[in-house]
């Protein structure tokens, strides 16, 4: 059986105003930016982000 997938998601708020689940951002040792956004393929600061899990559990999608 191979291992799950996890993906680390942050919600942010855009310039919009809307929300968006968007992947987190991580430098190239593989530690993550904090607070920080890939908005439209660009890094981007937010501080007000909260982060999320994503992952399949039974095949259901679960977001903690």
């Amino acid at each position: 059986m191979p291992a799950p997938t996890v993906r680390l998601k942050i919600r942010v708020k855009l310039s919009n105003g809307s929300g968006a689940y968007v992947d987190a951002v991580f430098v190239s040792n593989n530690k993550l930016k904090p607070m920080h956004g890939l908005v439209n393929g660009k890094p981007q600061n937010h501080p007000e982000g909260v982060y999320h899990l994503r992952y399949l559990r039974g095949g259901n999608r679960v977001w903690e």
